[in-house]
């Protein structure tokens, strides 16, 4: 989406979504829907599953998701350390 509106000189190379802008937004808009959806089911712990306490679980997935955008905390601290050293 960003490079739809940024780059509109390389739109012939770029996967086209049928419905123009419409239909870009739609899927992204779907997509982003879906991730967060994901994301909110992980914490409710499975029936069939012993987990042992609910509490222990949630802590699971908070430090699992924690853990799964540390890698992109690095690179934007990372990004911003290497543009102001120049």
């Amino acid at each position: 989406l960003v490079l739809r509106t940024r780059n509109p000189e390389r739109r012939a190379k770029t996967f086209r979504v049928p419905g123009n802008m419409f239909g870009l937004w739609t899927v992204v808009l779907l997509g982003l829907f879906a991730c967060c959806a994901t994301v909110t089911v992980s914490f409710l712990p499975p029936d069939n599953v012993d987990i042992g306490s609910p509490a222990r679980y949630t802590t699971m997935i908070a430090i699992g998701t924690i853990a799964a955008l540390l890698p992109l905390l690095f690179f934007f601290w990372y990004k911003k350390k290497n543009r102001s050293s120049r």
